[in-house]
């Protein structure tokens, strides 16, 4: 069966959840996209097999564990079967799982769930979500405290649980006394990101530190031992690996919150909207 479909009548919802699937769900159905019209039958029928598909994808619970304790972070491990890095974590997940039981919630995702696909969804912008497995370490909020991915020996491990549970600790106590703007200033996204970004800045009532990083400036290997030395100085920095970026930090290089990739005045409000004012 083929279906002739405008690109502008497949849902908006769905074409953002695509990302999250290894595969094209479009070619389940033989569909072919083509800018022509409709019968009423073939948008009704195009409609069903939309929200058919949605649902075969994101229905089945695939992992069982017990009830959550809200007080209390949560390890996510998005992981999946016959997945060799995944398999020589697993020792190491048992370990902290034994270390850490009353201290933190552990969810392991081996296959496509509803929640997984949510918790996807919220940090696909904001981390580097293509390696198996990807550990995220966050409150009850979704607030990142720690992050890793692909396999990490187990001492660096304990790190990364370590600090997120320290972090879990503070961050209601944490506050922004610097933002570090991080980018290319000779790239034309970074020069409309930093416009967005002044704007914001001067809505504020209450005006952080500014630190600017133009990456353009960095050429020899002094100026990058440089640049390395002063992002080694942040504690707490698990997941930046992009710029345009905003890193807020306390006075201590204590990082409370970041952004990165490209964003505007408006998603800045919303991402720090409960840490400035």
């Amino acid at each position: 069966m083929i279906l002739h479909l405008k690109l502008d009548q497949i849902s908006t919802d769905l074409s953002k959840l695509i990302y999250l699937f290894p595969l094209n769900p479009l070619a389940l159905f033989g569909i072919v996209l083509l800018n022509t019209n409709n019968t009423s039958m073939e948008k009704a029928l195009t409609q069903t097999i939309f929200k058919s598909l949605f649902f075969f994808l994101v229905s089945t619970q695939l992992f069982t564990q017990t009830k959550q304790n809200d007080l209390l972070p949560t390890l996510y491990v998005i992981s999946q079967k016959n997945c060799r890095p995944c398999i020589m974590m697993e020792p190491i997940i048992n370990d902290i799982k034994r270390l850490y039981k009353s201290n933190l919630n552990i969810v392991v995702f081996k296959k496509r769930s509803k929640e997984r696909s949510k918790l996807l969804k919220h940090f696909f912008q904001k981390l580097d979500l293509r390696f198996t497995p990807t550990f995220l370490l966050v409150n009850k909020n979704l607030d990142l405290l720690s992050y890793g991915k692909g396999y990490i020996p187990k001492q660096e491990f304990l790190k990364i649980v370590k600090d997120g549970l320290e972090k879990f600790k503070k961050l209601q106590n944490m506050q922004i006394d610097r933002l570090y703007y991080i980018c290319d200033n000779t790239l034309k996204f970074c020069q409309a990101t930093k416009k967005h970004f002044s704007k914001y800045i001067s809505s504020l009532k209450n005006k952080p530190n500014i630190t600017e990083i133009n990456m353009n400036n960095y050429k020899t290997k002094p100026q990058w031992d440089n640049f390395y030395k002063t992002m080694k100085k942040f504690k707490y920095l698990y997941g930046w690996e992009a710029y345009p970026a905003i890193i807020a930090s306390t006075k201590n290089n204590e990082v409370v919150h970041f952004i990165q990739k490209e964003f505007d005045q408006k998603q800045l409000q919303q991402e720090f909207k409960s840490l400035l004012q």
